[in-house]
């Protein structure tokens, strides 16, 4: 029995100094970064290194044998890949790069369907160095990203026949070309294919861009349970998490990367350590209850098409929603390891009232919030300039004689503007009553249609801008038990 132990050293020996087989090299290319991942038999000891003239990566592997095709199709900053031996049992691969990249690279242990694998990840450094400026520009579109999570090597959930990865690109595109079709809306892709993004490059393209809005577009899945289903949204949490469901969510989602975080801002502007974290956090919250009101907007409307998980926004640390000046939210469309809700999921024509639903929520968050400088904040300005619907308190007014020199009820301040009491400020708006509309008139105006035809992109917000209405007058004319509309619908402006 003494023999026992030594048999088991001599067979660990034996299998540490066998070499470690290369199973498969997969190179998955985007336009900001490209991601290597070698498919390995077992752990690796590997080294990488720079050389210049020309520029490359060297990645030497210790005691392997090579039993895969190496790529030959590149794009930029990868020109070209080659293997050799510089000495026994060591594998070099190097790859010539057409411009100046970070290279990092890590191990992945066994996880799901995969072994053990080596990850490099190559990104040009004029990706990650574009400084991000203010916007000056007047009378713009408020830019939506949307970004379709994981991509590439990294599939996200599967369940039920269904890849994450697949299914929330196809979302997204959809997404932003219904945003595209809205007026003063205009939708940025952070993934256009099925290649893999940093999460913490994800936002920071969102901002290089000078996004005003953010939102990741995942899909849910808890094998454990096949009958839980359901949409869930969630905001950026600086603390724990808002349930034991969010703080799972993200941990999961989050594992995508094994980097990540809120990059150096205000470095230049504030020297001070302490006085930037207090600037920050600041900016954060800010942002945080900001994403929360658009949140509650998209749940209002997403909840008229598909069960809600939850009816309130959940909050987390998702790595992905981190950024100290863009509102950002993370979307799980419902659960793929239901498979009622992954076939649900899976055709076009839910698909589209799932997007539309979103895109109602979207737009209805900034026109209440229009971003500086934006289409969507002039026409709120020329609405708040009107005279009939708002009133700016001088000094020596009081609420009684606002009332008794606008003809308006007393009452119907207090319920307009949600007052508690006849507490008024100088300079504080006061809504006088709801919008002028037509439908108040017996008569509709000279030249003023009765009916409209609705477009491909309409939707109720952007109809009862265009026609001085509100979108609970339309909905009031119009008998509708929903706020959504279809192509080709005939809807009454005036009775």
């Amino acid at each position: 029995r003494l023999w026992l132990p030594a048999l088991a050293l001599l067979m660990a020996a034996t299998q540490l100094m066998a070499a470690v087989q290369i199973k498969d090299v997969r190179l998955w290319q985007g336009p900001e970064s490209s991601r290597l991942v070698f498919d390995l038999s077992h752990q690796i000891r590997h080294r990488l290194f720079f050389l210049s003239n020309p520029d490359r990566v060297v990645i030497d592997l210790t005691n392997t044998k090579l039993q895969a095709n190496v790529p030959k199709s590149f794009k930029p900053p990868l020109a070209q890949m080659r293997l050799a031996m510089p000495e026994k049992n060591l594998t070099r691969m190097v790859i010539e790069l057409s411009q100046e990249s970070r290279v990092s690279s890590f191990l992945l242990p066994p996880q799901e369907k995969y072994g053990h694998r080596l990850v490099v990840d190559i990104t040009p450094k004029a990706a990650t160095a574009t400084p991000i400026v203010p916007k000056v520009e007047t009378n713009r579109n408020v830019l939506i990203a949307i970004d379709a999570g994981h991509g590439g090597d990294d599939y996200g959930a599967i369940a039920s026949g269904v890849n994450e990865k697949t299914l929330v690109l196809a979302y997204a595109k959809a997404l932003a070309q219904e945003i595209n079709s809205r007026y003063g809306l205009e939708a940025l892709l952070i993934r256009e294919g099925d290649y893999f993004i940093p999460l913490h490059q994800r936002m920071q393209k969102a901002r290089r861009h000078q996004a005003d809005f953010f939102v990741s577009i995942h899909a849910n899945s808890f094998p454990a349970d096949k009958q839980i289903n359901g949409f869930i949204l969630f905001a950026l949490s600086q603390h724990g998490a808002s349930s034991e469901t969010a703080r799972w969510l993200a941990q999961s989602e989050n594992r995508s990367n094994l980097s990540g975080g809120i990059n150096n801002l205000l470095e230049s502007e504030v020297a001070d350590q302490s006085l930037r974290r207090v600037i920050l956090d600041l900016s954060i919250t800010s942002v945080i209850n900001q994403s929360i009101i658009a949140g509650r907007k998209i749940l209002a409307s997403v909840g008229e098409v598909t069960r809600l998980h939850n009816k309130e926004v959940e909050t987390a640390n998702f790595v992905v929603l981190r950024a100290p000046d863009v509102p950002a939210l993370l979307l799980e469309l419902g659960f793929i390891s239901s498979p009622k809700e992954a076939k649900k999921l899976k055709k076009s024509a839910f698909r589209q009232r799932m997007i539309v639903a979103i895109a109602n929520g979207i737009e209805a968050f900034f026109y209440d919030y229009p971003a500086y400088g934006s289409k969507l904040a002039k026409i709120r300005a020329d609405k708040l300039s009107n005279p009939e619907i708002f009133y700016t308190v001088q000094s020596g007014d009081t609420l009684s004689q606002i009332a008794l020199a606008h003809k308006v009820p007393e009452k119907s301040l207090h319920q307009l503007n949600q007052l508690e009491t006849d507490r008024i400020l100088v300079g504080q708006k006061l809504r006088l009553r709801e919008d002028p509309s037509p439908l108040s008139r017996s008569t509709k105006p000279v030249n003023q249609q009765s009916e409209y035809l609705v477009q491909p992109g309409d939707s109720l917000w952007t109809i009862a801008t265009n026609f001085g209405l509100t979108v609970e007058q339309l909905i009031r004319l119009n008998k509708l038990n929903k706020k959504f509309i279809r192509p080709g619908q005939k809807l009454l402006l005036y009775r």
